[in-house]
């Protein structure tokens, strides 16, 4: 026992530890391989495995260069996704908020830059001037 602690704690020294990908990879498989169980398909179970496997096979390589690249690749591809759906949120939420305007505003498109113009309704016919580019466009309110 004497001789077999130092060796783990060399081996746990040289070990790259847990990052997020690790921690993905982990909780990933844990969920896959839950619900393979639950749902009794052992292929499932052993996908789920099979990853769990792969993170400690990650995190023991020796190659510490690829294993941060993986783990900045991994930040690149969470970061696009986050992006995307907090665009997607934003989206709506402007959506909302112009529906809620609906009876006092009404909404133009600028015909030379696409920018939205806000402007009172019922005003009659009013000379809009696009606040973007300063194109000028008759519309009725």
């Amino acid at each position: 026992m004497n001789k077999f602690l130092p060796w783990i704690q060399n081996i746990m020294r040289q070990t790259n530890g847990f990052d997020d990908l690790s921690k993905f990879l982990l909780k990933t498989g844990a969920v896959i391989g839950l619900a393979g169980f639950l749902l009794s398909s052992p292929i499932i179970t052993w996908i789920g495995f099979i990853i769990i496997v792969l993170m400690y096979a990650r995190t023991f390589m020796k190659d510490k260069q690829k294993f941060y690249q993986q783990n900045r690749k991994y930040h690149a591809f969470r970061n696009r996704i986050i992006n995307y759906f907090n665009g997607q949120k934003n989206l709506v939420d402007q959506k909302q908020k112009q529906f809620n305007q609906r009876k006092t505003y009404r909404f133009y498109t600028c015909p030379n830059c696409k920018q939205k113009v806000r402007v009172p309704k019922g005003k009659g016919k009013i000379a809009i001037t696009c606040p973007s580019c300063s194109e000028r466009f008759v519309k009725k309110t």
